[in-house]
């Protein structure tokens, strides 16, 4: 888990930093219509920052000694699990 999160949170960061150099230098896209690019960049980097978030709440949930988010199934649930 701790991995996971260390790797979201650097993807983050590089993220960030290739939105920032796209906002600075004006790169848009190809085509007929040029978009920005830091703007679909931006979106991407706000789902890694999403990510790395929940991935550290389960960290520190499981660090507790709490049922991390995907260990919490109800087992008495007779629809869970009948696939």
């Amino acid at each position: 888990m701790a991995v996971a999160f260390a790797l979201a949170a650097f993807f983050t960061w590089h993220a960030l930093a290739l939105v920032l150099d796209s906002y600075r230098y004006n790169e848009v896209s190809f085509g007929i219509i040029p978009i920005p690019l830091m703007f679909p960049q931006a979106v991407m980097t706000l789902g890694l920052f999403v990510l790395a978030i929940a991935l550290l709440d389960d960290l520190v949930t499981s660090l507790t000694g709490k049922a991390p988010s995907y260990e919490t199934v109800v087992r008495d649930d007779p629809i869970e699990g009948s696939e």
